[in-house]
């Protein structure tokens, strides 16, 4: 299902929020993950411009003013993994009006085509003051083109949201037909990146309120949203809603995306260089299957065997055949490694009190009967407890819940693209493949168009913890770190898991085995950890085919040309 595009549907039911006092939200996006999760909370809209790509990098949203690339370029690109992930939520695109070098008229159509509702005026010389903004303005680069491009899209049918930052600027954008316009503080003064001065949330209240006016006395159906500045926190957009007359809710960028993911990564990080030495966590697993057993259905392998189920495993325990370990074994749920009937009331001597709703996951069960469903922080905190873990920190239970469950979606989200490409058989793989990583997702989605087929949903069998069982890709690097240190030298992963996902190939089901391995790297300059998932197909003979299909074709496509080579045949045409 793609995003809605419908520019009369969309205002309806943001207006229907409206007179039922629900408040509309807008979110930014710079990664395809993020977009999803924005949708699963509930918001209104998703924006995607540039400086999101450059936030999610770990630098400040005004490197999107910057000539570190063409911004409209960045938007395109972020297209392709944004518009395919979100089913159900308007997806909005930054447009930069002072482009001299693009037709605004075709790019408008061409944005509309792939998929956006509407559009945005990101980068905008209104965050620019000074004699600089000045020189702007007198050499034709003004925020009068901004205007112009908003007014264009709106004769196009796209929704418009367009950035203000005075009353001025308001009236021209509520004159051009804006449908939302999104009243600007100034860059988010909170967060590692963020900036340190800026207006007052009492400063804001007035100068939105001054805007709101402006806006409507052209304009009365008009949508005013806030965004920016102070404006970080549920609690500080709350602070403005109550006190602005006839503001409808809340813009966020680095506030719903930038800011969570600091604290959540930083927090679980945190909690994990707490643990001790002895934790489990990076202990084996039973390995469940025998290596001359044969494959059972993804059923039976659920409701049978005692798989591992958490790919950041934080409380495996090594098994074996003693007494002990098998009556601790015979207490867990098979299917996600926790004891059965785990509590949500709060522990003995409990000091805080911890959510006990669990979320359910994107990620579908093998059973058939629903996705697999993350524990809550009350049923965590309980389960580490009941393995011996009495001196763990309750407040940092819910930033391991956010961030374990946060890194499942990613992973899984890498094994669907690689099953979006060979879940349908090899012939069809080297087609979407030849054509290199960059295009590889239009390709499967006109191959599939072309031929009818339907969408490709695997599901996750289970999981195993293997973290002292080296990949040979893994063990190959470090034979190359040896031989090579400058170029190759690497730390070891440290941890392993193998995911074993069910495949439906022409009515026959087969499970196909997937090796993650979880990668330190060097932190980031203000001291962030930086982790890496390598994810890919097990080296069967049918994986490592995969393997070289998928790496090989895109290394053909760039060293032959292929872009080149297209080229010439499109202008021979």
């Amino acid at each position: 299902m793609a995003p809605p595009t419908d520019r009369q549907e969309i205002l309806e039911k943001l207006r229907g929020q409206i007179a039922k006092g629900q408040a509309i939200v807008g979110a930014g996006a710079g990664i395809g993950l993020s977009a999803k999760f924005v949708e699963q909370g509930g918001g209104d809209l998703i924006i995607i411009y540039n400086s999101g790509r450059f936030r999610m990098a770990g630098r400040g949203s005004l490197a999107g003013l910057m000539p570190y690339g063409n911004a409209n370029d960045v938007v395109l690109d972020m297209a392709n993994e944004v518009l395919p992930i979100v089913k159900h939520t308007p997806v909005i695109a930054g447009v930069c009006g002072t482009d001299p070098f693009r037709n605004m008229s075709a790019f408008l159509k061409q944005l509309k085509e792939l998929g956006f509702a509407g559009v945005q005026n990101f980068p905008t010389v209104g965050l620019i003051d000074g004699q600089f903004r000045a020189n702007l303005e007198e050499t034709g680069m003004s925020y009068d083109q901004e205007v112009e491009m908003i007014q264009l899209a709106h004769e196009k049918d796209m929704v418009t949201t367009p950035y203000v930052f005075n009353v001025e600027e308001s009236r021209k954008m509520a004159k051009a037909g804006a449908d939302i316009l999104v009243a600007h503080m100034g860059l988010t003064t909170s967060g590692s990146i963020g900036a340190t001065s800026g207006k007052s949330l009492d400063d804001c209240v007035k100068l939105i309120q001054e805007i709101r006016d402006a806006a409507v006395s052209i304009k009365p159906d008009v949508i005013v949203l806030c965004h920016g500045g102070p404006i970080s926190a549920p609690e500080d957009a709350k602070y403005v809603l109550e006190r602005v007359k006839g503001v409808h809710g809340f813009y966020g960028a680095s506030s719903m995306e930038r800011l969570p993911v600091e604290e959540a990564i930083t927090n679980i990080t945190k909690s994990f260089k707490a643990l001790k030495p002895s934790c489990p966590m990076h202990k084996q697993t039973v390995d469940v299957l025998g290596s001359a057993s044969p494959t059972p259905s993804p059923a039976a392998a659920a409701a049978a065997l005692p798989p591992s189920s958490c790919p950041v495993p934080h409380d495996q325990r090594h098994q074996s055949t003693s007494a002990n370990e098998s009556s601790l074994l015979s207490k867990l749920n098979p299917l996600n490694f926790m004891f059965h009937n785990l509590s949500q009331a709060p522990a003995p001597n409990q000091e805080q009190a911890l959510p006990t709703d669990r979320d359910p996951s994107s990620i579908p069960k093998g059973t058939g009967d629903g996705n697999w469903e993350y524990p809550s922080p009350q049923q965590m905190y309980n389960a580490l407890l009941r393995k011996g873990y009495t001196d763990t920190d309750i407040t940092a239970v819910e930033s391991m819940v956010a961030v374990h469950n946060f890194l499942n979606e990613g992973a899984w989200a890498e094994v669907v693209e690689w099953e979006k490409r060979f879940g349908g058989g090899l012939s069809r793989a080297w087609e979407i493949c030849k054509r290199g990583e960059e295009n590889a997702p239009e390709t499967q989605r006109f191959i599939d168009w072309k031929t009818n087929t339907p969408p490709i949903n695997p599901t996750l069998v289970r999981f195993q913890g293997r973290p002292k069982d080296m990949t040979p890709k893994a063990a190959m690097f470090q034979v190359m770190g040896w031989l090579y240190p400058a170029k190759f030298a690497t730390e070891p992963p440290f941890d392993r898991h193998d995911w074993y996902v069910a495949r439906n190939i022409g009515g026959q089901e087969k499970q196909v085995r997937y090796v993650i391995d979880y990668y330190t790297g060097p932190p980031e300059p203000t001291g962030e950890p930086v982790f890496y998932l390598d994810v890919r197909p097990a080296m069967t003979p049918s994986g490592a085919v995969e393997r070289l299909m998928r790496w090989g074709g895109d290394v053909w496509w760039k060293a032959s040309g292929g872009e080149v080579r297209e080229a010439d045949q499109m202008t021979k045409r």
